[in-house]
């Protein structure tokens, strides 16, 4: 199905919308390092920056340092970023770019001064700057849109020198609220320095900003169009970003249109979705058609499909056959050390079959759950020390979760993806390196490729056999995807609510999260993030307060395991193999 991606950002992007870029308080900083000292030097970053700097005062803002900061040393680039941070103070628009060298280590991002010498991992904090200093800067100042622009995704300089989990290209990046964060490639992908004075992708920044009537969407859009097309394909842009409180023009605001136009989707794109979503015997499919194409002639015929589906159903969710705990208090007198264990209340055997949805955020098929009942999942790891402080915590309660690791974590951490399937939880899967799949340029076969080589990758480091569940990346359903999985026979995994832990730094937000929303929900499929520090660090507290608010825990259990298809399993070998000889 044609998905229309404008039309998932226009209503991301609401009403706040100043009538000039001069009402506005913009700062930016610009920064480009070429002139490196003890690693490969590069052609463009300087000219970049000059570019963009150039541009962005053109378009009304104000310059950290007067103008483009360029060849900084550590020092220098840290007084720079405190600098941005007091200047954000009372702005409206943050604007952060950077060219030059950036390397990823341990899913963190680094940008490299001119005099870094990192010969060890050790270095790397002191040598380089992370980029979640940057955005933390911008996040304090509570500007109402934030943008982080990164050209710095070059072939690996350190990747010679020895140094464990330092890879080339850059590493996914939450975005804050009200935050958009670019690439100018994909995570883990290199991009182009370029030949012609420019890299590719700076130089169609500077053309889009400078276009009247682009929002934040359509210009970074246009990046990517032009980006593609002038590197034949070979490089396209990733663009990641949270819900922004209204429209941002670089260049000045649209002329006015009917609201009711702007809000329809194309009848042809509706004509096309429909083509290819009318045959379709997934539920899902047809619930995210009418969510896209709701006020479209098609919407009643989905409408009817669905019905017809639903009528025709089995239950695919249903207790298994075979002996299981029983339903109320759990079973707590074998969970040694722990009288008060959470425990687990009953185990549910999930058929595959088709591809069932579970979540009710976007799937209301499958309500399976009765009132105080929960299931425990963990997204994105595995990941030293915080995965393995989610597992200790669920032993001492003798419960389970499933988990939901993202490919290249699995192959770096084969051991401990092996202590969560010794450990008894459902492991199923989360895409290779974590991209959005619903994005622009983003084709079925390569999204594919990126589910089926995560799906490899985590089967080859738990050791065994893993459940055919799969979670999207973002949450977000390509329909063409969801259809696939279902002849995959892998189930997709929603949430009912997230706790959104991988915005807080504290453990006892994220408990307070997680309990404040199942007050209003009663029960459901919670999401958490066994990566991020402070969901681990509140584990144990968390299943104390489900045990005291009488919160039962359901495990599920798949009734077959997933099937890997040969071609990825080879594929994650030679990966495996290419990292030993590294």
């Amino acid at each position: 199905m044609i998905r229309a991606p404008w039309m998932a950002l226009a209503l991301l992007l609401a009403a706040w919308a100043p009538a000039a870029a001069q009402s506005e308080k913009r700062v930016a900083l610009v920064i480009g390092n070429a002139a490196y000292q003890h690693v490969a030097r590069l052609d463009n970053p300087l000219n970049d920056a000059r570019l963009v700097a150039q541009t962005l005062r053109s378009l009304g803002f104000t310059l950290i340092g007067g103008g483009p900061q360029v060849n900084l040393d550590k020092a220098s680039f840290d007084r720079a970023v405190q600098s941005f941070g007091n200047a954000l103070q009372g702005a409206d628009v943050g604007l952060f770019y950077y060219a030059g060298h950036g390397v990823q280590v341990r899913g963190s991002n680094y940008l490299v001064p001119v005099e870094a010498n990192a010969t060890r991992e050790a270095d790397v904090g002191f040598q380089m700057l992370d980029a979640n200093l940057v955005l933390g800067q911008m996040e304090a100042a509570g500007t109402k849109l934030n943008l982080i622009i990164l050209d710095a995704c070059r072939n690996n300089p350190f990747e010679s020198r020895g140094l464990r989990n330092t890879t080339g290209g850059l590493a996914q990046m939450q975005a804050p609220e009200g935050t958009l964060i670019s690439f100018a490639t994909q995570p883990g992908a290199v991009a182009q320095d370029g030949a012609g004075g420019n890299s590719p992708y700076t130089q169609a920044l500077a053309q889009a900003m400078k276009k009247p009537g682009l929002d934040i969407f359509r210009t970074f859009n246009e990046v990517g169009l032009a980006v593609s097309n002038a590197t034949r394909g070979t490089q396209r842009p990733w663009v990641s970003l949270s819900p922004i409180k209204g429209d941002f023009y670089f260049s000045g605001a649209p002329a006015p249109a009917p609201a009711v136009i702007a809000a329809q989707p194309p009848v042809g794109a509706a004509e096309r979705a429909w083509a290819v979503t009318q045959s379709s015997t997934s539920i899902a499919v047809l619930e995210d058609f009418i969510r896209q194409f709701g006020n479209t002639p098609y919407a009643s015929m989905a409408h009817a499909r669905l019905d017809e589906l639903r009528k025709a159903q089995t239950a695919v969710v249903a207790p298994p056959a075979q002996p299981r705990m029983p339903d109320g208090p759990p079973t707590t007198t074998s969970c040694a050390g722990n009288p008060n264990a959470l425990g687990i209340a009953r185990v549910v055997e999930v058929d595959t079959t088709g591809g069932p949805a579970f979540g009710f955020e976007h799937f209301k098929t499958h309500d399976f759950l009765r009132p105080g009942e929960v299931v425990l999942t963990f997204d994105d790891g595995p990941w030293p020390r915080h995965t393995p402080q989610v597992l200790a915590a669920l032993a001492a309660h003798c419960t389970k979760a499933i988990f939901f690791p993202i490919g290249k974590h699995a192959v770096w951490e084969p051991g401990i993806l092996k202590q969560v399937a010794a450990a008894g939880h459902a492991i199923g899967s989360h895409t290779w390196s974590h991209i959005d799949l619903s994005k622009n340029g983003m084709t079925i076969e390569m999204a594919k490729d990126e589910i089926e080589k995560g799906i490899s990758a985590v089967h080859w480091a738990a050791g065994g056999p893993t459940a055919p569940y799969f979670r999207f990346p973002a949450l977000r359903h390509p329909p063409e995807l969801v259809t696939y999985l279902g002849q995959r026979n892998i189930g997709i995994f929603s949430t009912d609510f997230d706790s959104f832990d991988f915005k807080m730094t504290k453990p006892e937000q994220v408990v307070q999260a997680v309990l404040a929303k199942l007050k209003t929900f009663g029960k459901g499929i919670i999401l958490m993030h066994d990566f991020q520090p402070a969901t681990a660090a509140a584990m144990s507290d968390l299943l104390k307060e489900l045990k005291a608010g009488g919160y039962r825990v359901v495990a599920m259990r798949a009734k077959q395991p997933v099937k890997t298809i040969a071609a990825f399993d080879e594929q994650i070998l030679k990966e495996i193999s290419g990292q030993s000889r590294r």
